[in-house]
């Protein structure tokens, strides 16, 4: 045990060439041990010693005469090693043969076989082996599923003309798996995992169900479940299924993703969105997936989760302004104005790191219609002459909301009517029949009307 674990530490310090004949000696003080000779054997391929890689093998059968581990490993060698000349290959193609009539029960040697006659092109030969080991038979669960494995060599499935009679062969092995073994989680898995890639999804369904009511706590039988469902076209069976998973884990992105999918399908918006913002929760994203989610929920009237996702987003990519500055607006509008007011703030920090272009016209009206609705009627007022000096050449409209909000301004406080006529009138060319003009422009006429009418009766003696 000394050797060995010196052995084991010089390959991890100095590499497999330097640990090899440590090695030897090991496995000559127990040559009986066919696993470490197919290692040491394995170590001396790797190091580019092949004629040293076979001879430990050859020893390795005549040290244990009879037995089916050793021979098997040296015809694995040999497959490997085909390709090196035509003897080599011929040399394989001998042992394989060998050891076929040798052990003919055997589904290694039959998986070894199969898997050198498809190399050579010899698919008569791959799928009378497997015929072959099909009639021989066994009791074993795991001869059969291993069996189904090899098959799926031997007999490919991309053909339609053979793609029926190949798949017979290959299910008839996984169910004769699952018939001796009907209790076998495993098994009940491979059976249900090979129905469901052959899209033979009630099949799969039957399967997994079986193996979820033994295992009820296998919640990735659960996700297959129900993905073979919902393709199966049991739609509220799986969506009973995947809230089911939801109520478990809050986290199962495969579960809201399921749920999402068939929610949008049904026309259920809502729904669904809540269940694209669980996943942008879970798996995380960019401040646009943020923004972009949103927008979604805003257009949906879903405007609590809108903040939601935006103080999320916040939290996911703290150095992006445009998060803060829509984070902001979503405050404002639930009435949140100082926390809005410090977001508005923030984001103009972090613009004038990573984003100056941020700070345009858009922003500096949400940051005065904020100030405006939180009683900073001074601050809103400079917001908006900003708003208006920041509007792009040639979309002058852009301008419309500051203009009608600064003369709202100053009517509402009863100061400069004219100017804020000037402004409104200003406003009406660039944007007409606009409601918010028409009703600032209704308040000037009755601001004005008060005023001439407070004037006359100063004139009166």
């Amino acid at each position: 045990m000394a050797l060995y674990v010196k052995a084991l530490r010089v390959r991890a310090d100095k590499g497999a060439v330097a640990a090899l004949p440590l090695f030897k000696e090991v496995l000559q003080l127990d040559p009986e041990n066919t696993a470490l000779a197919g290692r040491v054997a394995d170590m001396a391929a790797a190091a580019g010693q092949p004629n040293e890689a076979r001879q430990l093998l050859e020893e390795n059968v005549q040290r244990n005469p009879g037995t089916a581990g050793p021979e098997l490993a040296l015809a694995r060698f040999l497959v490997s090693r085909q390709q090196d000349s035509t003897q080599s290959h011929a040399e394989a193609l001998t042992q394989v043969r060998e050891l076929q009539a040798k052990y003919p029960a055997s589904v290694e040697v039959c998986g070894l076989a199969v898997r050198l006659y498809v190399g050579d092109q010899r698919r008569d030969e791959a799928q009378s082996a497997v015929r072959a080991a099909i009639g021989r038979g066994s009791n074993s669960p795991a001869f059969w599923l291993a069996l189904s494995s090899i098959a799926r060599e031997a007999f490919p499935l991309d053909d339609p003309d053979t793609r029926g009679a190949h798949l017979a062969i290959i299910s008839g092995c996984i169910e004769k798996a699952a018939s001796l073994a009907p209790e076998d989680g495993a098994v009940l898995e491979a059976a249900a995992d090979f129905y469901a890639r052959q899209q033979q999804q009630s099949k799969a369904a039957a399967y997994y169900g079986r193996l979820v009511a033994q295992e009820p706590g296998n919640l990735t039988a659960r996700r297959k479940l129900g993905q073979c469902m919902r393709l199966a076209g049991d739609i509220a069976g799986a969506r009973r299924l995947f809230e089911e998973l939801v109520r478990i884990d809050d986290s199962d992105s495969v579960a809201h993703r399921a749920l999402a999918s068939m929610l949008e399908a049904a026309g259920k918006l809502k729904e669904a969105l809540r269940h694209r913002m669980e996943l942008l929760r879970i798996d995380g994203g960019t401040a646009e997936d943020y923004l972009k989610m949103a927008v979604q929920l805003a257009e949906a009237g879903m405007m609590e989760e809108r903040r939601l996702t935006l103080e999320r987003g916040c939290f996911a990519c703290p150095v992006s302004p445009r998060l803060a500055i829509a984070y902001a607006r979503a405050l404002h509008s639930a009435g949140r104005f100082k926390e809005a007011s410090e977001e508005f703030e923030k984001a103009v920090k972090l613009a004038a790191k990573h984003d100056p272009d941020v700070l345009d016209d858009s922003y500096f009206l949400a940051r005065a219609e904020c100030a405006r609705d939180s009683g900073e009627r001074e601050t809103a007022a400079i917001h908006f002459r900003k708003a208006i000096d920041k509007t792009p050449r040639g979309k002058s409209d852009r301008a419309v909301p500051a203009y009608t909000g600064l003369a709202m301004l100053w009517l509402e406080d009863g100061v400069k009517l004219e100017e804020a006529r000037e402004l409104l009138r200003l406003a009406s060319s660039l944007r007409k029949d606009d409601p918010r003009v028409a009703g600032a422009m209704a308040l000037y006429e009755e601001k004005k009307a008060v005023r001439d009418a407070a004037q006359s009766v100063k004139k009166v003696p």
